[in-house]
């Protein structure tokens, strides 16, 4: 595990990883050379957060560091001193379910909800943005850096500041008011119904057994980044608000109940994935068509997490988008959901034979 541990680090620290990870291909490149290069690093840490060169970096090791345990999460972030939110959250959770004292408990979950760390919908754990599956790249804030530009992910918006700050960041959550040669832009994503083309976390699943339960969420998730595009009226580069990508994961989160609520609770994920067909759809008004993944398997075999972990993440869909000199106000048509069927489980709810069924259609 130790040898798992120090290749992740090197991975991300070093910057090893090719943006076209998603084929599980390396750069070729040693390590000396890159140690060279430092002044250029894939990923770094800078007033406690990370900042990734590119969209595609950032996601190819959020979703190598979901698959690590708490203790080796701990120690690549040592190495960059920074702190994520996915082990604040984990802290917290101890904190907050340490307590049989009701009043103390609620004082706890009372500020950790104003944080957007507790549901109390749900009584559970949460997070106070969307993209749950970066919570292991992202600060306790949401925010990160990608390129020149810092981003703050929330529930419900995403902003993104041109060389800015946190207290940048802090400002314009406020509503105050910021010098207008301070590059801002703020989009709100918001689910606007319950199809299966919209933006958001929904279509949710649970399975109970005894004191534990297994929920199942489908979440959707775009990503909008500053570029550099040619303006053919001026024949220069100007920089636009584009929409990088989009990102669909099942997301699998193991409760365990506590004297007052639902807490974090670590367990191996087992699931059989039957088949995704995702995509494919030609959006006329942009004239362009969404990349389509398509796959089905009468017989899947088994798949187990390598680790225990309390959320779990399966990736079901990230496609870049094809357009070239576009700017969004609004979020753009969704890549189509037209069938995902999934057997899933834990060490902790179910059995192969007695799963979720996790059927869209």
């Amino acid at each position: 595990m130790k040898k798992l541990l120090l290749f992740a680090m090197i991975i991300a620290a070093l910057g090893i990883f090719n943006a076209c990870e998603k084929s599980d291909e390396l750069i070729d490149q040693s390590i000396d050379e890159k140690l060279l290069d430092a002044t250029n690093p894939d990923v770094y840490s800078e007033n406690g957060y990370l900042v990734f060169k590119s969209v595609d970096i950032l996601d190819s090791i959020a979703t190598v560091m979901n698959k690590m345990t708490d203790e080796e999460l701990w120690g690549w972030e040592h190495s960059l001193k920074f702190k994520s939110a996915r082990t604040y959250r984990e802290k917290l959770n101890d904190e907050i379910f340490s307590t049989e004292n009701y009043v103390e408990f609620k004082k706890k979950i009372d500020q950790a909800s104003v944080d957007g760390y507790y549901n109390k919908k749900d009584s559970c754990m949460d997070y106070p943005f969307s993209i749950y599956s970066w919570a292991s790249v992202l600060n306790k804030d949401g925010i990160v850096g990608i390129g020149d530009f810092l981003y703050s992910f929330r529930k419900n918006d995403q902003i993104i500041i041109y060389k800015g700050t946190p207290d940048l960041i802090k400002m314009v959550q406020q509503g105050k008011e910021l010098s207008g040669e301070i590059n801002i832009s703020r989009f709100r994503n918001t689910l606007k119904s319950v199809i299966l083309d919209d933006y958001g976390s929904y279509y949710k699943q649970e399975k109970k057994d005894g004191k534990d339960r297994l929920k199942v969420y489908l979440q959707y998730n775009e990503i909008k980044v500053k570029k550099p595009v040619y303006d053919p009226k001026t024949h220069g580069t100007i920089i636009v608000s584009l929409p990088d990508a989009v990102k669909i994961d099942l997301y699998c989160h193991q409760e365990h109940k506590g004297t007052f609520g639902w807490r974090d609770s670590k367990t191996h994920l087992y699931h059989k994935g039957y088949r995704v067909d995702i995509g494919g759809n030609y959006v006329q008004e942009k004239n362009f068509t969404y990349g389509r993944v398509n796959y089905s398997d009468s017989s899947p075999n088994i798949l187990q997490s390598p680790n225990d972990l309390s959320n779990h993440y399966i990736n079901l869909y990230w496609s870049q988008y094809p357009f070239d000199l576009i700017e969004y106000q609004d979020a753009p048509p969704s890549p189509k959901v037209t069938h995902v069927d999934f057997d899933i489980w834990t060490g902790k709810v179910g059995s192969e034979n007695d799963h979720i069924d996790f059927i869209l259609n």
